[in-house]
């Protein structure tokens, strides 16, 4: 961030592997407005620091105002707070999650159908043994 004339707060350049990279929606110079509702015009690049900062994992509401052919646009974005490294481990560990889910839903699925089969097969051992049995008596 970078501080300009009247105290506007404005995005001076983007890591690309940050959080703010990866929401694909802040651009360099947008300026930044508010930070989790608190109003950051006019207040220090310190004060804005240490408003976005904090523990790893947790999440901050970034508001930014854009200059566009058609007026000013200002939108708001949530980012997880961490080194670019955390974020992917969060990531990773998210798509683990969700493939693990994938595979306790097909286990389940088979087990259900396994169990359909031995009914069926039980069913068809009774109807044998009945058949059987009948036929002794005969």
């Amino acid at each position: 961030f970078q501080q300009v004339g009247g105290g506007h707060i404005l995005v001076e350049a983007i890591e690309p592997s940050c959080s703010a990279a990866r929401s694909g929606v802040i651009q360099v110079n947008d300026e930044c407005v508010q930070v989790d509702g608190a109003q950051v015009e006019r207040r220090s690049t310190g004060v804005l620091r240490d408003l976005v900062l904090g523990r790893q994992g947790t999440y901050v509401t970034l508001s930014f105002r854009r200059e566009t052919d058609l007026g000013p646009y200002v939108y708001e974005v949530e980012l997880m707070r961490g080194a670019a490294e955390f974020i992917d481990m969060v990531a990773h560990c998210k798509l683990m999650a969700q493939e693990q889910g994938k595979m306790v839903d097909r286990v389940r699925q088979l087990e259900s159908e396994g169990n359909t089969s031995r009914r069926d097969a039980g069913g068809l051992v009774r109807v044998a043994r009945e058949s059987e049995t009948a036929a002794e008596d005969a």
